[in-house]
């Protein structure tokens, strides 16, 4: 059965613990559970035993009884501080999906939570720097005490020595922020959720009237310290999604689902999306042959990535178009890089509203983390994302509109054709100078035989591009069809 806790009572049985405060123990919850066989003390009376074999010596003296070990504290009131500070570091932190809090920059963030958690429980400014210390090593740091000067440098953190020679640490930030939200905007519960675990639910509300919930559950056990009785196992963290109107005959990850660039490239061959601000503008994905092409399309000028480059289609001086990759990377128009580019639209949304139905369409509202709208119309058979409104303020006209749309008609892509003909080699020599002197490194770089190599750190960089290895004479375009070698310095221009 659940045992709610409130964070004052956890509060209060937690000060009682550490050793740096006045606050007096908190009587014990009376519905605790009994405790079980092995946590009851052995009763009083003597155990029967086998009496000493013949010629065995008396022992000198008595063996002293073992005593009782201590029972341990309420896991929800002991791990209170230890359970908001990692909620509140996961919930404002950013970090990505599967980061522990052995991390060193949550380690720091969640002391951040903790030592302000701390202030504004036991009304003090701030924390000692053993405490803060201790708090660590119980969720999870395995090492040195994880501190960036940055934050003192920022004003983030500061540090104090007192009179007897005790460090204490404060986090200002922190402190400040949790003033402004604890009670205002968001709403926390700590609840025992079994014999080794506690959920910390966070709920946020908006100014709309709607809310949403995140709850981590956290598995802890016994730690046999004296200032933090339970050390961190494991986080399950929430889903990442928004609550869906129950009027929604989907949910959150079918949508996700539905509108994975992987996905929608298996049903079309292309999205086209484009931005009310730039109407001349459009941005492509497409399928060619498996390999992921991303393009940004103008009158008379195509940037994108493709087959692990970035690249321009554009008129030369000449008055002829011609492609000019600018670098290369495994990454670059690659699908894992660009999977999440469709439902990066949702990303923001909290709390997702049914608004109803018009043709083919769902209509939805969403309110976001940042008080903003979002509309959203998705198609009623795939929920292929089709229109994406964002409002700024809620009772203005949208700041931005995208629409996407799966043509079956491409653009013209005939300057891709090279890609499927032989390529050239360009060789490339670069020249740095570092530790006093001159460090050479080599690579070759394939592409279309009508295609120009003109690395961006030789167009905008500390780079010099040359054609020979004197350099001497300067870069041209050595024609098509033929491999060259470029030399590249940065103690020459």
């Amino acid at each position: 059965m659940k045992k709610t806790v409130t964070i004052l009572l956890a509060a209060a049985l937690l000060l009682g613990l550490l050793s740096g405060c006045a606050a007096p123990a908190a009587p014990a919850p009376t519905d605790a559970p009994a405790p079980t066989a092995a946590e009851t003390p052995a009763a009083s009376a003597p155990a029967e035993t086998e009496p000493p074999a013949a010629g065995t010596p008396a022992p000198s003296a008595a063996e002293p009884s073992a005593e009782p070990a201590a029972a341990l504290p309420d896991l929800a009131a002991a791990a209170a501080g230890q359970a908001f500070a990692v909620a509140m570091a996961y919930y404002n932190g950013g970090f990505p999906e599967g980061t522990m809090p052995e991390d060193p920059a949550f380690l720091l963030d969640a002391t951040g939570w903790y030592a302000a958690w701390r202030c504004r429980t036991a009304d003090c400014d701030m924390i000692p720097l053993s405490e803060a210390e201790a708090f660590q090593r119980s969720i999870g740091n395995q090492g040195e005490f994880v501190f960036y000067p940055e934050y003192e440098d920022y004003g983030f953190a500061k540090r104090m020595k007192t009179a007897d020679g005790t460090v204490n640490i404060t986090f200002p930030t922190h402190t400040q922020r949790l003033e402004e939200l604890l009670g205002v905007t968001l709403e926390t519960r700590l609840e025992a959720d079994g014999g080794s675990a506690v959920s910390f639910t966070i709920v946020r509300h908006f100014t709309s009237g709607e809310t949403a919930e995140k709850s981590y559950r956290m598995l802890f056990r016994p730690s046999g310290e004296e200032l933090f009785p339970y050390r961190l196992t494991d986080v399950v963290l929430p889903t990442k999604g928004a609550r869906m109107d129950p009027e929604l005959n989907f949910d959150w990850d079918e949508l996700m689902a539905q509108n994975s660039l992987r996905f929608l490239l298996t049903q079309n061959q292309a999205v086209c999306i484009r931005n009310n601000y730039f109407e001349d503008m459009e941005n492509w994905l497409v399928n060619l042959n498996g390999d992921l092409c991303v393009m940004n399309i103008q009158p008379d000028y195509i940037s994108g990535q493709y087959r692990g480059c970035y690249f321009e289609y554009e008129k030369t001086p000449e008055g002829k178009m011609r492609a000019r990759v600018s670098g290369f990377d495994e990454s670059a128009g690659s699908w894992d890089r660009w999977e999440s580019c469709i439902q990066d639209y949702f990303a923001s949304v909290a709390v997702m509203r049914y608004a109803g139905t018009e043709g083919d369409l769902i209509h939805l509202q969403a309110t976001t983390e940042y008080e903003a709208r979002q509309d959203f119309d998705v198609d009623k058979g795939t929920l292929a994302l089709r229109r994406e409104a964002y409002y700024y303020d809620p009772a203005a006209q949208p700041g931005s509109v995208m629409t996407l749309s799966f043509p079956h008609k491409l653009p013209d892509l005939s300057f891709l054709d090279g890609w499927n003909r032989s390529l050239r080699r360009v060789h490339l020599v670069w020249e740095d100078y570092y530790d006093g002197g001159p460090h050479v490194r080599e690579e070759t770089v394939e592409l279309p035989g009508d295609w120009e190599y003109i690395p961006a750190e030789g167009r905008y960089g500390d780079y010099t591009i040359y054609m020979n290895r004197g350099y001497t004479q300067s870069y041209f375009y050595p024609g098509d069809n033929v491999d060259y070698t470029l030399y590249l310095t940065t103690a020459k221009g």
